[in-house]
């Protein structure tokens, strides 16, 4: 409308000069033209012919500048249109005057219902506030204003917007409000997660403290009632009340356990694995029996990954009993799975490389957006019986595996939990040592063990357990000290039977580190190492270190017995 508006003045200037001229001219010419001169004649057709030409070359020069005009107006109505991000021009009041082909589609409005309807119409009560107080301080700055709120579409469905507004005046003063919007909800979704990941890591570091002062303090109450078991003879009324007590130690220290593999992921004996063998498995063991039908939809190929197969079971046990419970009146249960390879912009939240894709899908109710927020914290459920760990254990696992899991689901549409898992750099199978338990008959023997660890009620708790299954018992609190005794028994010839080595002494040598040292006096030394850390590579690659044995605190009297007999009996 200015465009137009200047073009029109620069027309009505030209027309008044133009005729200015004509009027100058003719003043000066004679009444009576018959009276002209040969010469006088000349010289005003040369007049006439130069201003012809003059109007010409304005005449060009006008049709030159509407056709730039009209270029530069095409140009910018192209860029207005095909625009990237939605463009609004409001009124003082917020009645939409104008927006561009984005702003509708974000919207999912056409562009003729926009027009003289409110933006506040579609922005989602809970963030009318925001919409508000950004309006007003920008007619009353006239700053530029920012602000971040979601909008609702014509479907119902809402996403998260950047609102950028300025407020210039219009050609007769009035004040507008320019708008630009940008769809933020994708990097809104990254911030969420990586929050999620950061509240988890702080409720990890805690369970994990907690976790491991416990199992120091449950070692004590374990081996102590394990020892008045066996001390109580059969039929005495102590007996039953032992018993109870030791069965509920052993639930105590599953517990322990649970929040240790919250904590870190738990140990991990990772090796090749085939996704598609397993979740065939897990799937056909939980839906056996039951209304709810299993689909596979897998790729022919599924990369291997390295993995924990244990724990991977595990995060899929509890994905595949929860779509069970949630299709109570039966249904099928989509299992995808495909090859993926992220790069750096497509996963904020994952490394750049090769990932299997798995995604568990139910047609169930669907879980409230409320709930979903809180899906993954620990001890949190919606059901009458469960600890409530289930969900919190599988994102723990997942992450420590280098993965990613996520959730998707809407009332009456079901949902979706989709995980992301590391696949091997190649296909050559990657193998673990695993070892396994003795199952033989344990028996007491005799001779001399070294116990090594810092916590007093530790040592005093081995010592009273070793003592009675008839081993001599020498203690030490450090690595320090333990080196230094064994050094000294074996120069003295009087080798120990075995040592067990507490793994980490704050500010002083662990078992870690003495290890190695212990193997150069000795190198037939048996070392056994203690941790409640069951999640540490030591524990699980504990052979690299230079043990031959491994006990997992709270450990129970027949438990210690086990491992003595393996590594004593080792050759």
């Amino acid at each position: 409308m200015i465009k137009r508006k200047t073009r029109s003045a620069q027309a009505d200037n030209l027309r008044q000069r133009v005729e200015e001229k004509a009027r100058a001219k003719t003043a000066q010419m004679p009444g009576n033209l018959d009276a002209l001169s040969p010469k006088a004649e000349r010289q005003l057709l040369h007049e006439l012919r130069v201003h012809q030409i003059e109007l010409g070359i304005q005449n060009e020069e006008l049709l030159l500048t509407q056709a730039e005009l009209e270029a530069s107006r095409a140009r910018y109505l192209d860029l207005y249109e095909q625009a990237p991000v939605g463009y609004f021009t409001l009124s003082e009041t917020g009645l939409i005057l104008e927006a561009n082909l984005k702003a509708s589609t974000m919207l999912g409005v056409a562009r003729g219902a926009l027009a003289k309807k409110p933006l506040s119409r579609f922005v989602l009560p809970e963030d009318q506030d925001i919409y508000y107080r950004q309006n007003k301080r920008l007619f009353e700055t006239g700053a530029l204003q920012v602000c971040e709120l979601r909008l609702v579409k014509k479907d119902s469905t809402f996403f998260w917007a950047r609102l950028e507004a300025a407020a210039p005046q219009d050609a007769d003063g009035a004040p507008v409000c320019h708008a630009v919007i940008s769809d933020i909800s994708e990097r809104k979704r990254i911030e969420k997660e990586f929050l999620k990941v950061s509240k988890l890591e702080s409720l990890s570091l805690l369970a994990g403290g907690i976790a491991h002062d416990f199992n120091n303090i449950l070692t004590g109450i374990m081996a102590n009632i394990s020892i008045a078991r066996h001390l109580i003879k059969p039929g005495e009324d102590a007996l039953e009340p032992i018993m109870d007590a030791e069965q509920a130690s052993i639930r105590a220290r599953d517990l322990i356990r649970q929040l240790l593999l919250f904590s870190r992921g738990g140990s991990q004996a990772r090796e090749s694995t085939s996704l598609a063998g397993l979740l065939r498995e897990v799937t056909g063991f939980i839906l056996s029996g039951s209304n709810v039908a299993p689909r596979f939809i897998l790729s022919d190929a599924l990369w291997p990954i390295e993995a924990d197969a244990g724990q991977i079971y595990q995060v899929f046990e509890n994905l595949v009993i929860n779509a069970k419970q949630a299709m109570n009146k039966g249904g099928t249960l989509d299992i995808r799975g495909e090859n993926v390879v992220v790069g750096e912009e497509s996963a904020p939240i994952l490394k750049p490389g090769r990932y299997v894709r798995i995604s568990v899908k139910d047609e169930g109710e669907g879980i409230p957006e409320q709930t979903l927020a809180r899906i993954f914290d620990p001890y949190f459920t919606t059901k009458k019986e469960g600890s409530g760990l289930g969900l919190a254990i599988a994102f723990s696992i997942i992450k420590n595996h280098d993965g990613h899991i996520n959730v998707e689901s809407r009332a009456g549409e079901g949902t979706t939990f989709e995980i992301y898992l590391p696949a091997l750099a190649s296909d050559e199978e990657a193998r673990v040592e695993m070892t396994g338990r003795s199952d033989g008959q344990t028996e007491n023997g005799k001779g001399r063990i070294l116990v090594m660890d810092d916590e007093e009620s530790i040592r005093k708790t081995l010592g009273r357990l070793l003592g009675f299954m008839d081993y001599r018992v020498d203690f030490a609190a450090c690595g320090e000290e333990a080196i230094e005794m064994y050094r000294k028994a074996k120069e003295s010839g009087k080798d120990y039977t075995a040592a067990i080595m507490d793994m980490t002494v704050p500010g002083k040598m662990g078992g870690r580190e003495a290890a190695g040292i212990i193997n150069e006096i000795d190198p037939e030394a048996r070392l056994i190492v203690s941790s409640g850390y069951s999640d540490d590579d030591l524990m699980t690659n504990y052979k690299f270190y230079g043990f031959i044995g491994v006990m997992v605190k709270p450990y129970t009297l027949k438990e210690l017995q086990e491992t003595l007999e393996k590594v004593i009996n080792k050759n």
